[in-house]
């Protein structure tokens, strides 16, 4: 029972929000993050589209109004997924990577690298939980989740939903205790 508990607690983000746009950049700058990686689809934009809604934006002129560094990481295999970013979030570096192969670390790793801060400094963002979530636990960055913004996924992306409420769902006592 204690190593399914442990695994749970370890699966679990620091952070849960419903989009994006509703995570506080104030929070996050105050507790030393310095940092985002983010993922793509279905966190930034819904899955395959390419225009970053209005809101999300704004919140990413918001962070880079703070000075933070950005960047992006896909497990996507299209150069598609390279979003057009207005100059203000793209400047200065904002490094992009697809094919991540998330929840493996070295793509994120890498990125704390080109973003040149440790790991503490650094958040992920993204809506799974054996993706995103857990990459960045890996890595020992703070990790946030949240909501898909579109019920359309990839097919692999399905199975890890359907794992991913057993999780969900442990999260959810933990906040009713």
């Amino acid at each position: 029972m204690s190593k399914k508990v442990n695994m749970l607690n370890f699966l679990r983000p620091a952070l849960r929000a419903r989009r994006l746009s509703d995570v506080s950049v104030d929070r996050l700058w105050h507790m030393g993050i310095r940092g985002l990686i983010i993922d793509v689809d279905n966190t930034l934009v819904p899955w395959g589209k390419s225009v970053i809604p209005p809101a999300h934006l704004l919140w990413l002129e918001t962070w880079r109004g703070y000075g933070g560094k950005l960047a992006f990481l896909s497990n996507a295999w299209h150069s598609s997924r390279r979003l057009p970013l207005p100059d203000n979030i793209a400047r200065p570096l904002c490094p992009f990577t697809i094919r991540a192969f998330k929840p493996l670390p070295f793509s994120a790793m890498n990125l704390q690298r080109l973003l040149g801060l440790q790991r503490q400094q650094i958040a992920i963002i993204g809506d799974q939980i054996l993706t995103d979530v857990l990459c960045g636990k890996i890595c020992g960055f703070y990790t946030i989740r949240v909501d898909p913004m579109s019920g359309r996924e990839f097919f692999t992306t399905k199975l890890n939903r359907w794992l991913e409420k057993f999780v969900l769902a442990d999260c959810q006592s933990r906040t009713d205790e």
